[in-house]
């Protein structure tokens, strides 16, 4: 799965000469994707997940496997290609290089791995697991777009204080892409169009009470949609639980509250419900077991027929290619990133972890 092993100062002209070996490939690349992981077998397992990706994705793809405290020094690296075919026909292929740096060798990740890049194409770098003094301003600052899992962390209020650590001791920091983000993007979307309608929008002011449901795992999911409700809204943060988030609102009397509550329902998406108590008004938004898509209804005042809209994808792999495709600033996560960390902050340890 990884190809050939190669001398690092020779893998450019071998991916010069994997090329020229056969006439019907053609190599295609938009961006370096480098995908870096600190966990045994990651190595394998992101070369299967890149081989699904550069079907729609043209990449020079660098995969890191990095092992610090590993005892000897050194360092291995292989090339390969994923193709594709197109039309039928001609495959196109994208260039994969493999790093296994152990030891000292680790610590050299800008000097072994960034010497590899494509110089003209930006750089995507996608971080598994938790932050280690690898993760440090200096390779930060080669970063275009840094690719995250807030879910995956143990400490999710530590891994944001450092993330933020990090990223402001660089002039230019990366576009930021937290995963946990990412699966709340159709949420966000249908719940702004629920309230482009001028009628429903009339109902705002009178929002009591609002209730999300998440898997255990995706708890970090469900405060981040929470954080984006109450930043669009201007509600300040007064503090909660694990369970209850508690806001003032300049507008909603009494004070609005956001419930997390937790499903253990096999096949459950990582959001799968939410009810918006507005006065007499209720508003659900549900993702069914198995379906592709989030069903939306009113119910309580004005009871209305179901409305089906996509759901977010569920999936590592789709989660990824969804980010690859995008482009632009992420500003609205920027701007919901500060009450994120706070109600992170406030919360005890056993409560907002997984």
């Amino acid at each position: 799965m990884l190809g050939s092993d190669v001398q690092i100062g020779k893998i450019e002209k071998e991916l010069h000469q994997l090329w020229e070996s056969d006439e019907a490939l053609s190599m295609a690349s938009l961006i370096n994707f480098a995908i870096y992981s600190e966990a045994e077998g990651s190595l394998e397992r992101n070369s299967q997940m890149v081989a699904e990706l550069t079907r729609d994705h043209a990449v020079r793809a660098i995969l890191i496997h990095s092992a610090t405290a590993a005892p000897e020094n050194a360092a291995q690296a292989w090339i390969t290609a994923h193709c594709h075919l197109v039309g039928g026909k001609k495959s196109v292929c994208s260039e994969q290089i493999a790093f296994a740096l152990r030891g000292e060798a680790a610590g050299r990740i800008r000097n072994i791995v960034f010497a590899h890049l494509a110089s003209d194409l930006p750089l995507v770098f996608w971080w598994q697991g938790e932050w280690s003094p690898i993760f440090e301003p200096r390779l930060v600052s080669s970063i275009d777009r840094l690719l995250f899992d807030s879910a995956t962390w143990a400490d999710q209020a530590a891994g944001f204080a450092r993330l933020r650590e990090v990223t402001e001791g660089v002039s230019k920091a990366p576009i930021l892409q937290d995963l946990s983000w990412t699966r709340g993007h159709q949420w966000r979307k249908t719940v702004a169009a629920l309230f482009d309608d001028e009628d429903n929008r009339a109902h705002l002011a009178e929002t009591q009470r609002i209730e999300v449901t998440c898997r255990p795992d995706q708890k970090v999911s469900a405060y981040t949609f929470a954080a984006w409700i109450a930043t669009q809204l201007g509600w300040e943060y007064l503090g909660g639980t694990g369970s209850e988030l508690r806001f003032q609102s300049a507008e909603a009397q009494p004070r609005p509250s956001i419930q997390i509550r937790t499903t253990e329902a096999a096949e459950t998406s990582a959001l799968s419900r939410l009810r918006w108590e507005a006065g007499s008004h209720c508003f659900i938004l549900e993702h069914l077991p198995n379906s592709p898509h989030l069903e939306i209804r009113t119910e309580c005042g004005r009871d209305s027929m179901p409305t089906l809209l996509p759901a977010d994808p569920e999936t590592e792999i789709d989660l990824v290619g969804d980010q690859l495709a995008r482009s632009g600033q992420n500003r609205l996560f920027l701007k919901t990133l500060p009450l994120v960390q706070t109600i992170l902050d406030s919360l005890p340890p056993a409560e907002r972890d997984r």
